[in-house]
């Protein structure tokens, strides 16, 4: 799947991770959208940051474990924390939970940038 992108692309992500993985219980279908969706917004606001482009993302089964990787082209890199943790809900965080969501729905996550490409490699591993 590859689309634009934008904010109102991103809608087109729910359909795509409900097909691919329909026999999965809707709870974590729901997650994965989740984690899915907020990282693409990431990438939206963060990698692209204004400028335009296209989100490429590639889901697949490999026996009983999902892997998902999602491709761009912004020119700016993540900046990995040293720690994923949640922010403070006291200080009432309009974003900032993105990268931790993903990282509590996902038993992998992986990010590399390489000429001129971010690419996150995402992995669910489920009970057959």
């Amino acid at each position: 799947m590859i689309i634009p992108a934008t904010f109102q692309a991103l809608e087109q992500i729910t359909d795509y991770i409900m097909q691919l993985a329909a026999h999965i219980d809707p709870e974590t279908r729901s997650q994965l959208v989740l984690a899915v969706h907020e990282l693409c917004m990431n990438i939206v606001q963060h990698s692209y940051a204004g400028e335009t482009g296209m989100i490429e993302i590639d889901g697949h089964w490999s026996g009983s474990r999902l892997e998902l990787t999602i491709r761009d082209t912004g020119s700016h890199a993540f900046v990995r924390p040293d720690v994923i943790k949640p922010p403070n809900i006291f200080d009432f965080p309009e974003s900032g939970w993105g990268i931790y969501i993903v990282h509590q729905v996902m038993d992998s996550v992986k990010y590399e940038r390489f000429a001129g490409h971010n690419q996150w490699s995402l992995a669910k591993q489920f009970s057959r």
